[in-house]
C-alpha cells in the first residue's frame, strides 16, 4: 500500500521518502485527524486508567498506562516535525 492510499483510506502516515505525491492539504488532514484522536483518548483517561500497569503481552508490561501515553506525546512531536518539514518543503518547492 502506497502512502496516499494509506492516508485517504486507513488513516496511516509514512513521511520517509514514501509520501511523494501527496498533497499538503492530505498530510494537513492526517495531522487534523490525529489531534482529534488525542483530544478524544484524553478526554476518556481517568486517574485509575493511567494507574493500570500495562498487561504482561505489551513490551513495557508492567509500566503504567499514562507512561505509554506520555512516552507517546514526545513521539508525535517528533513525527510532527517531520511531517511540518515535509510540508514545507513541498510548498516551497511549489511556489505555495
Amino acid at each position: 500500500m502506497d502512502s496516499a492510499t494509506a492516508i485517504r483510506g486507513e488513516a496511516t502516515l509514512v513521511v520517509d521518502g514514501a509520501a511523494e505525491g501527496l498533497d499538503p492539504s492530505e498530510i494537513v488532514g492526517y495531522i487534523e485527524y490525529c489531534r482529534q484522536r488525542v483530544r478524544d483518548v484524553l478526554a476518556g483517561m481517568a486517574e485509575e486508567m493511567g494507574a493500570t500497569p500495562l498487561p504482561p503481552a505489551h513490551r513495557y508490561c508492567g509500566q503504567p498506562h499514562a507512561w505509554i501515553i506520555t512516552a507517546a506525546a514526545g513521539h508525535a512531536i517528533e513525527h510532527g516535525s517531520q511531517i511540518r518539514q515535509f510540508v514545507t518543503d513541498r510548498t516551497s518547492a511549489s511556489g505555495l
